[in-house]
């Protein structure tokens, strides 16, 4: 039978330039002995640890952020992202180092622990609790930096010392919590049905318009 389709031979292009000699690539496909003694003695052990060490990078100032004039320190935000998204929760202050918001449900309230968000991933309602006699002013970045990690081949006891200085921290910031939890509730308690408020998560329905509602 007669073939289906035909295959135009493929055209060299004779006055095309070709690659010089020099930048040729070459594939080298056997290595012989001379050639490994050439590079010398490989220690695989060097290399191997080399790529396992994390390098640990100075902690940088984050850039002054002019927050906006609803962002002030008792108003009531709602998060728009994260595990906690939907919920209410006051704000306390702004973080020195990183900018970001110092928030709390608090945590007996809602569930919401004492943690910080970026401004961005806010909105600020017009509902507003006193919060001057909550003493947040040691609280800095450092009670929310994570220790640092390990390389997935450590010793048992560079893993049990981080293990320890995770739970250590987790301690810290709950004790911190505890230390401002009972007077934030107690300025929450003044305003009438607040409480309420807060326990009450933010949705949308089916014809909710944000951009057309009063926060």
């Amino acid at each position: 039978f007669p073939p289906t389709h035909f295959v135009m031979p493929h055209k060299v292009n004779k006055s095309a330039p070709k690659r010089p000699e020099s930048t040729t690539v070459r594939r080298i496909t056997k290595t012989t002995k001379t050639q490994v003694d050439d590079f010398g003695p490989l220690d695989l052990h060097k290399v191997v640890q080399s790529r396992n060490v994390r390098q640990v990078r100075a902690k940088r100032q984050a850039p002054k952020v002019t927050l906006r004039k609803s962002l002030q320190p008792g108003t009531v935000c709602i998060i728009l992202m994260g595990k906690y998204e939907g919920r209410r929760v006051v704000l306390l202050k702004q973080l020195p180092r990183t900018q970001a918001l110092l928030v709390a449900g608090p945590a007996s309230v809602n569930g919401v622990p004492l943690h910080r968000i970026n401004h961005k991933y806010v909105i600020a309602t017009s509902t507003t609790v006193d919060v001057s006699g909550v003493n947040v002013s040691a609280i800095n970045d450092d009670l929310f930096d994570r220790p640092e990690g390990h390389a997935y081949n450590a010793d048992d006891a560079v893993k049990r010392q981080r293990e320890q200085a995770v739970k250590d921290q987790t301690d810290k910031i709950a004790k911190t919590q505890e230390g401002i939890e009972s007077s934030l509730v107690a300025a929450i308690s003044k305003v009438d049905m607040l409480k309420e408020y807060l326990a009450e998560p933010f949705t949308l329905r089916n014809g909710d318009f944000p951009h057309l509602m009063k926060f």
